[in-house]
């Protein structure tokens, strides 16, 4: 390809390396024209000598003419071409940083495809922590995805020559992160909801297990024990006690295991 048809040429690539180098080439291109602009111009005057010579010589005409234009034609088609590489170098450096956030939505999205809801209170707890480290995250690539999207309308209001594929790869881009969110969004709920039924069952578990507990203690022979009436009377007043206590802990988790039922939890049949 010829120095001047370069002018001419459409990109060869949409990756930023692919357009620095022809950025590159672009500008030693002009460093040409720049170095040849004053020979056109003493072609120019001797031109004009020479027509002054031969008033009549249509061809030589038309070559002084096609001369003539070579100057302002050149110098106009060179920041045409600057332009259009400064869009494709701005279009480039979009799509480097949208393909980046695009990236690590999908990576976020991996992180979301699981039916892992823990099977302890320990264990929930450990995964809305490391759901609390995907919304932090979360909050840093939406301030990427919204300084793009600024990008992309300047680019707009620029009438960048690729303005219409970046709105394109924006509103994918868009469209993705509106679907991690609402994702991580149903996770959450999901994470709380399994807090609320494994504290349930803990609770459940723990007063289950003071029962068998209370249970033993009572066929224990110095439970039964009536030589020391004082003392069996103590015993028996700390278990009256403890099971008024325990009594209203049972009706607590009975209650909240109303309420879980009453919001359609997804536990609701085994909490019932």
């Amino acid at each position: 390809m010829s120095s001047v048809a370069l002018l001419f040429s459409g990109l060869h690539g949409e990756h930023l390396e692919t357009v620095s180098e022809e950025i590159l080439q672009h500008n030693t291109l002009k460093d040409e024209i720049d170095l040849h602009i004053p020979v056109i111009q003493d072609l120019i005057k001797e031109s004009e000598i020479l027509a002054s010579m031969q008033p009549n010589d249509k061809d030589f005409a038309s070559l002084q003419h096609q001369i003539k234009r070579l100057p302002p034609s050149l110098t106009r088609e060179c920041a045409h071409r600057e332009k259009f590489l400064k869009d494709c170098k701005s279009a480039a450096q979009f799509y480097r940083d949208a393909d980046g956030v695009t990236a690590q939505l999908n990576a976020q999205l991996s992180l979301l495809d699981t039916d892992n809801l823990g099977s302890s209170v320990d264990e929930v707890e450990a995964l809305q922590r490391s759901l609390g480290a995907q919304l932090e995250k979360m909050k840093l690539l939406d301030e990427k995805t919204t300084n793009l999207n600024k990008k992309a309308a300047n680019m707009s209001r620029d009438r960048n020559v690729a303005s219409e594929k970046v709105n394109q790869k924006m509103k994918e881009l868009s469209f993705l992160r509106e679907k991690v969110w609402e994702l991580l969004k149903d996770r959450e709920k999901a994470l709380e909801d399994s807090f609320d039924y494994q504290t349930l069952l803990r609770d459940a578990a723990e007063i289950d297990d003071w029962m068998v507990e209370k249970l033993e203690s009572t066929q224990d022979p110095q439970f039964r024990e009536m030589t020391n009436i004082d003392k069996k009377q103590k015993n028996i007043s700390a278990l009256e006690s403890e099971l008024e206590t325990r009594y209203g802990d049972l009706n607590k988790i009975a209650e909240q295991g109303k309420q879980l039922m009453a919001q359609d939890h997804y536990a609701s049949a085994e909490i019932k």
